[in-house]
């Protein structure tokens, strides 16, 4: 996974072309799963964290006794469930979009193939997303004005990314491809 985000970035025409040779659904909604999983354990487990904190809390009263392993426990499980089945239908619906905008446009490209490379895309979009919430935690004005510019510059070439996705995997011009992520 991380070397084919290394492929979108340093030579991102080739890899789309690949990607739309390899496509699938199985594989791409088997990378969503694991990544979302993944990630929803990791909330999940924040989320028990601050449960058995805040039930050490003043406000502990709040919550009837014996609530907070019921908190932890659905927190582990069902925060990684949600979010996998929630990732697969917003990506789902995102390359279903992106179908029917293209092909409006004269694109020839299938679902499976908007949907796997959606997928594939996905660890770079949420690099960014984290990369964001990093730079809100950082205190100085002045290095949190550095991280800014970066985020704001791998965001723009988040854009530029979307537009080379499209041009190659829609086999559309490069205006049309602007117009048709806009």
């Amino acid at each position: 996974m991380f070397d084919d985000s290394i492929k979108i970035l340093t030579k991102p025409r080739e890899a789309f072309a690949e990607f739309k040779t390899k496509a699938n659904k199985r594989e791409a909604v088997l990378i969503l799963a694991w990544f979302y999983g993944v990630l929803g354990l990791i909330i999940g487990l924040f989320i028990a964290l601050a449960a058995y904190l805040f039930s050490s809390s003043p406000l502990a009263f709040l919550l009837p006794a014996g609530f907070t392993p019921i908190i932890s426990l659905a927190a582990v499980i069902l925060v990684p469930v949600f979010l996998v089945i929630g990732s697969i239908f917003l990506y789902a619906f995102s390359a279903f979009l992106s179908k029917i905008v293209a092909d409006l446009l004269g694109g020839k490209a299938s679902f499976t193939e908007w949907f796997y490379v959606s997928a594939k895309i996905n660890l770079l979009v949420f690099f960014g997303l984290a990369l964001d919430i990093f730079i809100r935690l950082i205190p100085s004005v002045v290095i949190r004005l550095a991280f800014d510019l970066i985020s704001l510059l791998y965001g723009a070439y988040l854009i530029y990314l979307s537009v080379i996705l499209t041009s190659e995997i829609a086999k559309l011009s490069v205006g049309k491809s602007i117009l048709a992520i806009v």
